[in-house]
């Protein structure tokens, strides 16, 4: 199920006693990002909602050309995963100046968060994974422990990532 707001989250969210949330850009869709995905179903008893970074921070992260994929066609094909029980696309810019305040949101890394700290802030899952490759600051885990949210890192999957994929694939042209 593709959500299109954070209210139906909450309400899974209360139906099922517990949510868990794991966020990525998925752009070109890999052996990691379904390793990752198995393994947050593989610890959570919750139904498991994947963010998909939007196409303005996927640019934003990854730099100009990027995402190679849409947004809407990354959702459809996260959503199909059967260790998956729904996607939201962290399209809403939510009111970042308290994050940036409270938490100390100057650097890049932290910006990365602005749709992401909304989400969290306002849905506030009972479990967040995220990979040891995402930008994860001492402000980002006071958010954690201010919003209740019981977070984990998982390994990363060394040696493949959708940027190393585009470059093998330009390297062979």
């Amino acid at each position: 199920m593709i959500y299109g707001d954070y209210e139906a989250l909450i309400a899974r969210k209360k139906q099922d006693g517990g949510l868990t949330m794991a966020f990525g850009c998925f752009d070109i869709f890999h052996y990691g990002h379904l390793r990752f995905l198995q393994k947050v179903r593989e610890k959570s008893t919750y139904p498991v909602v994947v963010g998909i970074l939007d196409d303005a921070l996927v640019r934003a992260r990854k730099g100009d050309g990027r995402p190679v994929n849409s947004e809407v066609h990354r959702a459809e094909i996260v959503d199909a995963l059967k260790c998956v029980d729904g996607v939201i696309i962290l399209s809403r810019e939510g009111a970042f100046e308290p994050y940036r305040t409270r938490y100390g949101a100057e650097d890049d890394a932290a910006m990365l968060w602005t749709k992401c700290l909304d989400c969290l802030a306002v849905v506030r899952p009972t479990r967040f994974y995220y990979s040891d490759d995402f930008p994860v600051t001492d402000s980002i885990l006071k958010l954690f422990a201010d919003c209740q949210i019981s977070a984990e890192t998982l390994p990363y999957t060394q040696g493949i990532s959708s940027t190393a994929l585009l470059k093998k694939a330009s390297d062979r042209s």
